[in-house]
């Protein structure tokens, strides 16, 4: 027996660009202090049964200017009462220096997932066993590298590269697809206080169509942030960030959807926490 729907198994963000260990294992290593960032994401205001997606990711280096680093990413993903996923994934991730400023960073995670279906929660599923009822437990393997200065980054990973079933009392075919991200983005300096941020991300998970992001923010005297993306065959979003102190960025995002579900809802809202633990002056903004 199987399910013909599943948690969003990839929940979306759009502000991923602010939280890449949710994306690449390899992302712990990019910046040299202790960031943690919480995310909370309504979907589809307005329309009953919408995704409702939490997460907090946690990841520093070992030491004070080591190569090595670790992360933690907790997620729970809820669609209505029907359809709940919980996770916890435990990342380390090493950089090397090629040459002045060029890093080349591999990452790995491993975590544990509840996938929970209670199809009585619907109004009418009949005896039909495409209904039955579910709770998966699996373990979930990923892997990543990037490849960053301080003014651009490439990342190629598989946040859910592999996928062990635990105890499952059904089958679930789709929840063993591994899921591929490939990113990128560089910094431009418009000026002394203005810079301009362009990146991109496509994903793609076997039997689905290709997805891309792509993503315009400006940052003004690293205080404000503004941005605009694109998201195919989803959305339109706008994106907004202030740092409230220099170890506190607090963020917002609001997505227009443009699919069929357009006049059924009144958009997406989503909001950011991001706490950096910066040591005596204020340091450099870490834009990727």
């Amino acid at each position: 027996m199987f399910s013909l729907t599943q948690a969003q198994q990839h929940p979306i963000f759009t502000q991923y660009m602010f939280n890449g260990l949710a994306i690449n294992p390899a992302y712990s290593a990019v910046d040299d202090y202790l960031n943690a960032t919480m995310i909370a994401r309504k979907q589809w205001s307005g329309f009953e049964g919408a995704p409702n997606t939490q997460t907090l990711t946690v990841h520093s280096p070992f030491r004070e200017g080591g190569s090595g680093s670790f992360g933690v990413f907790l997620l729970n993903d809820e669609i209505g009462q029907v359809i709940a996923e919980r996770g916890i994934f435990l990342s380390g991730a090493k950089k090397v220096r090629l040459r002045q400023n060029l890093y080349l960073a591999g990452g790995i995670s491993g975590g544990f997932t509840n996938f929970r279906a209670d199809y009585s929660q619907l109004d009418d599923t009949g005896q039909d066993a495409i209904f039955t009822d579910q709770n998966d437990k699996s373990l979930n393997f990923g892997i990543g590298a990037m490849l960053f200065s301080d003014r651009f980054f490439v990342g190629l990973s598989s946040p859910f590269f592999s996928t062990l079933a635990i105890n499952n009392n059904n089958i679930n075919p789709s929840s063993n697809l591994p899921y591929f991200a490939l990113q990128g983005g560089f910094l431009v300096d418009f000026n002394s206080l203005i810079k301009f941020k362009p990146s991109f991300l496509v994903k793609y998970v076997k039997n689905a169509p290709i997805q891309a992001d792509l993503n315009a923010n400006f940052y003004i005297t690293r205080v404000l942030g503004l941005g605009v993306s694109w998201r195919s065959f989803d959305s339109i979003d706008l994106l907004a960030q202030i740092q409230i102190t220099k170890n506190i960025e607090l963020g917002y995002a609001y997505d227009f959807t443009n699919t069929s579900l357009q006049r059924a809802q009144s958009g997406t809202h989503e909001i950011m926490l991001r706490y950096r633990l910066i040591k005596g002056p204020v340091a450099e903004r870490c834009y990727f």
